[in-house]
């Protein structure tokens, strides 16, 4: 009795043994290939040794599920990809009967939850080991996870490159806007055309005038250049490269409108209340945007009101607008302020664009 019992456990473990060869042979022919630079590396299947593996599963899923080998043999032979194999579509239920339309769920729903796997796949280094995994995740799998290591190999070294050493012939600012109130955004096209402007101390809160300074953090650009491909660029900690903004186009008249003091004249006289409760009060700025004159004045407190009237240059004079026409500005004036407090308007986000024309006060 006891030899009898020894040998049904003998048979029970052959069965299991033989039972789960089909599975480790998945990964027996898998091409693991290793591509990009190293410490960036990429590993991945090739992908005629992916669809290969694929349909060694559904074989041995299959043939788990019971499948009709007729149908399963036709399935794989004609699968041009791994979606293919668990395509619901594959099977005709109007020739099936009951337990094979049964079975042939079993074998979708096992397909479907069969994963292929890098315990790593990306940021690979050579000489490090990498694990493939092959998975059936049902709550009864038809086998046990099969693992194989890899050792990463053959990704090709990246050149070193020094951020201090970039020409400023490698960098272009674009630019928008007018002088004063220009819009800057800034690329590096040493290699390719990256946009750069979280590198820099650039703003959208303020326009900029041809002159102004623009430092980009070495280490900041560094780090938006390290994408993983030929070049390793490295810069130092607290250091910065300079550039200069220039080609932002004029944005005065050529001469400034003749009838401009008359009209800031008689915005004074119209707005006695204001110049009374805030005494003091100086004309800063004037310019034209959008078709409007504004006039920014600012308080002894530092802050800030302006008057703003329908305005157009023609003739070399302002002119404005009514019911009745058109006549010259002074004679048209609207005297309601709008307050910005400690704001600056010239200076806001706001006047940033094509249509800003400053004018001499």
């Amino acid at each position: 009795m006891k030899k009898r019992l020894d040998i049904g456990v003998i048979f029970l473990l052959l069965v299991g043994i033989i039972a789960g060869c089909g599975a480790n042979n998945f990964l027996k022919k898998a091409k693991v290939e290793f591509t990009g630079y190293n410490g960036y590396g990429v590993a991945s299947i090739a992908e005629e040794s992916s669809l290969q593996i694929y349909k060694e599963i559904a074989r041995f899923e299959g043939k788990k599920a019971n499948v009709d080998k007729k149908t399963l043999d036709s399935l794989i032979e004609t699968a041009d990809s791994s979606s293919d194999l668990y395509d619901a579509d594959k099977f005709n239920p109007l020739t099936m009967k009951s337990a094979e339309i049964n079975n042939a769920k079993n074998y979708i729903e096992h397909m479907e939850k069969t994963s292929i796997d890098f315990d790593k796949s990306s940021n690979l280094k050579n000489g490090e080991t990498i694990k493939l995994t092959i998975k059936d995740d049902t709550t009864k799998p038809f086998f046990k996870p099969v693992n194989k290591t890899y050792k990463v190999k053959g990704l090709k070294k990246q050149k070193r490159i020094a951020v201090k050493d970039i020409k400023a012939s490698d960098f272009k600012l674009s630019n928008s806007g007018t002088n004063t109130h220009g819009r800057v955004s800034l690329y590096y096209t040493g290699h390719g055309k990256t946009y750069v402007n979280k590198a820099t101390d650039i703003t959208s809160k303020k326009g900029y005038s041809n002159g102004d300074k623009i430092a980009i953090s070495e280490v900041k650009l560094a780090k938006i250049l390290n994408d993983g491909g030929r070049y390793a660029y490295y810069g130092r900690k607290g250091h910065n490269i300079n550039l200069t903004v220039s080609g932002l186009k004029r944005n005065k008249p050529k001469k400034n409108p003749t009838n401009l003091a008359a009209v800031i004249t008689e915005v004074q006289k119209n707005t006695t209340e204001i110049f009374s409760e805030y005494k003091g009060s100086k004309l800063v700025h004037a310019y034209l945007d959008n078709g409007k004159l504004y006039l920014d004045y600012r308080t002894p407190d530092n802050e800030h009101y302006e008057i703003s009237n329908w305005a157009k240059i023609k003739h070399n004079k302002l002119w404005g607008r009514d019911v009745t026409g058109n006549q010259p500005l002074e004679k048209n004036i609207s005297t309601d302020p709008i307050f910005s407090g400690k704001t600056d308007p010239y200076k806001s986000e706001a006047l940033i664009g094509d249509n800003v024309i400053d004018l001499d006060i």
